[in-house]
């Protein structure tokens, strides 16, 4: 399972919240501040949540934020607090999407509190993106998505038809139909028939094909 928690939600992170919702993996739970789920329709009607507020919070740390570029800290004071106790106390891994790029695409935090000598005890490093792209590749390099086009009980390599936008071409063995992952959105598979001709339409990334992405525009050439 990996939890993912929306920084904030905006027209750039909810292109990602739509993708990931489409894509609907059992492996990924999403995330939220609290604001967000009450103040949003939208996020109150996804199902099996998660409100990022930690209820045994300790309010006498303090949390921040390391910002190597700048070369500033800036206090955390959000959402964001409650991630690093969550992190901390109940030893959960997160990913963090967000609206703007953070230097090797992660946030780096640390607890301090001026009556407490053992802090900061060390930094707690969090991956974050704010491309839908990389996310998905972040979630692939992690297993979320068990369906795999390497699968060898299920498909074949193609070895005699050229890659599409560097992707592989797979033949699939119980029905003779192609498939490649879209390398553009990394988010859907594209399934053609035997003859590579007509386009079936787009799988998610757990193979489960929408036909009704089907366009009479795509084919491939598998001659």
């Amino acid at each position: 399972m990996v939890n993912v928690y929306f920084c904030v939600i905006n027209e750039v992170t909810k292109p990602i919240l739509n993708e990931l919702r489409h894509v609907r993996s059992k492996n990924v739970k999403l995330w939220f501040d609290d604001d967000a789920i009450l103040s949003d329709p939208y996020i109150r009607s996804i199902k099996d949540k998660g409100y990022i507020n930690h209820k045994n919070i300790d309010n006498e740390l303090s949390c921040f934020s390391w910002d190597i570029v700048e070369k500033k800290v800036t206090g955390c004071y959000d959402g964001k607090k409650h991630l690093v106790s969550r992190c901390v106390l109940d030893n959960s891994s997160f990913v963090c999407v967000d609206d703007v790029a953070h230097t090797n695409d992660q946030l780096v935090f640390f607890q301090d509190a001026r009556h407490k000598k053992d802090y900061p005890k060390g930094f707690i490093k969090v991956p974050c993106f704010n491309v839908g792209n990389n996310l998905f590749d972040f979630l692939s390099s992690k297993g979320v998505f068990t369906f795999a086009l390497d699968d060898e009980t299920r498909f074949q390599k193609c070895k005699g038809i050229d890659p599409v936008q560097g992707a592989s071409v797979y033949k699939e063995l119980k029905t003779g139909h192609y498939w490649y992952k879209d390398m553009f959105h990394k988010n859907h598979y594209e399934v053609f028939g035997k003859d590579g001709r007509e386009h079936l339409g787009e799988a998610d990334l757990e193979g489960i094909l929408d036909k009704t992405k089907a366009d009479k525009k795509k084919h491939i050439n598998v001659a």
